[in-house]
């Protein structure tokens, strides 16, 4: 692949304008240096998300290279968990560029001839999802609500309630009627 490739395809790859800079700087990089001068590049992006940030790229073999990696890694050596982000902070914008690399190569052998075919090619392939987005949110979203329930838990175990005493907490005697006892009349009312 030539440089000038670089230049031209990053856009149509990367599709993000605001990011765009970024990533011509990066892929420029790895065209000259390769992966011997990995440890200059560094995606907070990657070092908090991992391969969520690659499937977010569309880089879905690499992402799933790295979920099976991490497991392994963790099941054969637990306390490396540490080290995981920072593995993943080095290698993802690499692994992006591999991905960009074959689809620049994969375009020319599909229209050697053609430029706004091959652009065509690298745009439908490259680009970003934005459902891996709202995936992420999701997914933190339930772990919080679920951390937060095991530490409410914890604390009114702590604090020396029991399931039993918090039911009858919650049957608090109002003037006249119990709250449980007569709700399914007040809801019959409205």
């Amino acid at each position: 692949m030539k440089f000038d490739d670089i230049d031209c395809h990053t856009e149509s790859y990367i599709q993000k304008s605001a990011k765009l800079y970024w990533y011509k700087r990066l892929f420029e990089h790895f065209h000259q240096a390769g992966f011997s001068n990995i440890g200059s590049c560094w995606s907070w992006w990657a070092f908090f998300f991992g391969p969520e940030y690659l499937l977010y790229r569309k880089c879905y073999v690499e992402a799933l290279f790295l979920y099976i990696g991490r497991g392994c890694i963790m099941a054969l050596f637990p306390p490396a968990i540490v080290f995981i982000p920072f593995v993943n902070a080095f290698l993802a914008p690499f692994l992006i560029y591999r991905r960009f690399e074959h689809l620049v190569d994969m375009s020319y052998r599909r229209a050697p001839k053609n430029e706004g075919a091959r652009m065509s090619i690298v745009q439908h392939y490259g680009g970003y999802n934005t459902w891996v987005v709202v995936v992420v949110i999701v997914c933190c979203i339930l772990v919080s609500v679920f951390i937060g329930m095991i530490i409410t838990l914890l604390v009114l175990g702590v604090a020396g309630f029991r399931p039993t005493e918090l039911l009858e907490l919650l049957e608090l005697e109002i003037p006249n009627f119990r709250i449980w006892g007569q709700l399914p009349k007040l809801m019959k009312s409205i």
